[in-house]
């Protein structure tokens, strides 16, 4: 069977509005593409003062900044929203952009987790609207069980 192109298509409106993907064991983040629109204009306007610095440093302070900006960025446009977060103690912690940012800085790891599933096309796949739209008329038709 020959490869269908077709199938890396990606939703447009889900990679900038964002869309939920499983985190972990009950952990649900909504997130936007990598390197959306969005997330790459604030990416601009966060170096625009440091441009010549960005490019002609790459020493560990330099390094520093520019992941700065793009944690920045991704708690302002790739990060949108979660479910089910708690912390040690078991308090719910509410989504917000600062919140985000302080988990980005102090978490690595959720930091990284975070890249990678924003950077999977498949968290992001155009789904099959007539399938859909076909199991949704059958099941509606009343002769589902």
């Amino acid at each position: 069977m020959a490869f269908k192109i077709s199938s890396l298509k990606t939703d447009k409106l889900k990679e900038e509005e964002g869309g939920w993907v499983t985190f972990g064991a009950d952990l649900m983040v909504k997130i936007a593409r990598m390197d959306n629109i969005n997330y790459l204009s604030c990416l601009r306007k966060l170096s625009k003062g440091h441009i010549s610095q960005i490019r002609l440093n790459d020493d560990p302070k330099t390094i520093d900044l520019i992941e700065s900006f793009r944690r920045k960025a991704m708690a302002r446009h790739i990060l949108l929203d979660w479910k089910n977060m708690e912390d040690d103690e078991g308090k719910t912690i509410q989504y917000s952009y600062e919140k985000a940012l302080e988990l980005f800085e102090s978490i690595p790891e959720f930091y990284r987790g975070v890249i990678e599933l924003s950077s999977d096309a498949t968290n992001f796949k155009v789904e099959e609207r007539s399938e859909s739209l076909g199991n949704l008329l059958s099941s509606s038709n009343g002769n589902s069980p």
